[in-house]
């Protein structure tokens, strides 16, 4: 499984050094883990979500890992604050869970991290490997390509990731079950197994709105470049 994490000038010095352990800050939140023991490293299943939080708490790096599924202990969701898209900030004072997954840390090993990057790239966001000979080792996931016009030229497309979708998903579950905890959202109606194929179905049943959101993007882009 194609993963990412967030990586500080501590963690990066320990793959080189066996003997040192990562010793700087945690950032400690709620999640869905239930731990045995605090032996754990935690990966994010999509990109844009190690961008913000390298961007929250100044990390160095985004590591790209290869982790093998049979080495993931669970899988589930931590919860932020703060999180936009470049297209919805509706979320942005709200809770909102974050796929992740979590290894043992005596199951890690150095060479499952692939490549590192300073900033989120669409190689990440599709989770393609940079080692061209690993392209067809892995399966990667294509963008969603959304086309839409404004009034003052040829039709524009512009690309959603997976986390962009998944952030329209979590704003349509929350408007449609005003009563519903963050929590009783999490437990009824996400699985991180399977949350590739839920984001997929979600963009494909409502394909109207996303055409209708990303015409208002477009328009407020192009208003800032006049500006």
């Amino acid at each position: 499984m194609v993963l990412y994490r967030c990586l500080d000038n501590t963690e990066i010095i320990s793959m080189f050094n066996k003997n040192i352990d990562r010793k700087g800050p945690k950032v400690i939140g709620r999640n869905t883990f239930k731990y045995d023991s605090d032996d754990y490293k935690h990966f994010y299943v999509f990109a844009d979500h190690a961008n913000f939080l390298k961007k929250e708490q100044d990390y160095l790096l985004i590591g790209q890992y290869v982790i093998p599924d049979y080495l993931i202990e669970q899988y589930g969701f931590g919860y932020y604050c703060g999180i936009k898209t470049k297209r919805n900030s509706n979320l942005i004072d709200e809770e909102i869970p974050i796929p992740e997954v979590i290894i043992k840390k005596s199951n890690f090993k150095n060479i499952f991290l692939n490549h590192v990057n300073d900033r989120l790239t669409p190689i990440y966001q599709r989770n393609m490997l940079y080692q061209r000979d690993e392209y067809n080792r892995y399966e990667f996931d294509e963008f969603f390509s959304v086309e839409s016009k404004d009034n003052h030229g040829p039709p524009i497309s512009t690309n959603y990731s997976y986390a962009e979708v998944y952030y329209e998903y979590i704003d349509y579950l929350i408007k449609n079950h005003p009563y519903d905890s963050i929590k009783e959202i999490v437990k009824y109606y996400l699985d991180c197994e399977t949350i590739k194929e839920k984001i997929e179905e979600f963009f494909s049943n409502n394909k109207k709105y996303f055409i209708e959101q990303n015409k208002e993007y477009i328009k407020r882009r192009n208003n800032r470049k006049q500006n």
